[in-house]
């Protein structure tokens, strides 16, 4: 077994999209999420994606949960 990652390609795309319901909370209301999608291809071709989603600052508990 190959041990060995060989990227062709790796590209992050920083989107922020609406809500369907706004999102309130006693600190505040948040009506759009940003995320995080990262798209990866190898040298064969094969590509995979992923992603994250988290608020831009501490929102529920004032830490970096």
């Amino acid at each position: 077994m190959n041990d060995v990652l060989n990227f062709k390609s790796i590209t992050t795309y920083r989107v922020a999209l609406p809500l369907k319901f706004e999102f309130k909370t006693a600190k505040g209301t948040v009506r759009v999420r940003e995320s995080i999608i990262v798209r990866i291809e190898d040298q064969q071709g094969y590509v995979g994606y992923g992603g994250m989603c988290r608020f831009h600052r501490p929102f529920l508990y004032g830490g970096n949960c």
